[in-house]
């Protein structure tokens, strides 16, 4: 088999774990990590307005460090309640 083969191969074994979708504990997780993102882009923008002089520098340390986590965090729980049969 050839590059291209595999290649073609890979991108269809990943194009099918794509269209299975997500169930519904997996949509659950998104909804939470999307408000969770939202709230931590609220709060950092706050602390920011508290002190004027510094906004830049406390958004980036507070929003950036906060959204990782977050995004680290739901593809586990994600991946974790995957499933064999998903229904789209």
């Amino acid at each position: 088999m050839d590059i291209s083969g595999s290649v073609s191969a890979l991108r269809e074994k990943r194009k099918g774990n794509m269209d299975q979708g997500m169930n519904f504990k997996q949509k659950i997780v998104l909804i939470v990590m999307d408000i969770l993102i939202l709230i931590e882009l609220m709060f950092s923008i706050y602390l920011g307005y508290r002190n004027q002089e510094n906004i830049t520098v406390i958004f980036l340390k507070t929003y950036i460090p906060a959204v990782i986590v977050t995004i680290i965090i739901g593809r586990v729980f994600i991946k974790k309640l995957r499933s064999q049969e998903v229904k789209g």
